[in-house]
């Protein structure tokens, strides 16, 4: 797994709103993580309709930021039918990555969107290597270890 290591630390701003993404672009980030209207766990923030997202994405590759959509909820069955729409039309839009936690979630997001990369959010409270391990194993490309862990541990 040592291959997946970036060179440089990317800078990865929240944008919780249009206008938050504008922001964070224009301040430098190196990639921006939002949400739609549904499947995202920042339920206080604004989001983003569908044209909103289309539009945000655009925004940030013309200044070549990458966009990350998280999918971090933990779906019940009800609002399954609805999620490989969403990550389908994501990943149309550009979208360059999808946050996930839960397994049937990254399950279908494969499905919906097979090119995009696939990156664990710190909600499946990953905090060892086996762990780690059997995302990437399982198609993950970045995994975001359990805030509880410490230097020395993650190290």
């Amino acid at each position: 797994m040592s291959g997946c290591m970036q060179s440089r630390p990317e800078l990865l701003c929240p944008a919780g709103s249009p206008e938050c993404l504008r922001a964070a672009v224009e301040f430098g980030a190196h990639a921006v993580y939002l949400a739609g209207e549904e499947f995202g766990m920042r339920a206080g923030a604004a989001n983003f309709s569908p044209d909103q997202l289309r539009d945000g994405i655009a925004f940030a590759h013309a200044r070549g930021v990458r966009v990350y959509v998280a999918c971090n909820t933990v779906p019940h069955n009800a609002e399954l039918d609805r999620l490989p729409g969403f990550a389908a039309m994501a990943a149309e839009a550009g979208a360059d990555a999808f946050i996930a936690a839960d397994l049937g979630t990254m399950r279908l997001i494969h499905r919906a969107a097979p090119e995009a990369e696939l990156h664990v959010s710190v909600q499946a409270g990953v905090t060892n290597y086996e762990t780690a391990r059997a995302f990437y194993e399982m198609g993950a490309r970045r995994v975001v270890l359990a805030r509880e862990l410490t230097l020395e541990e993650i190290a």
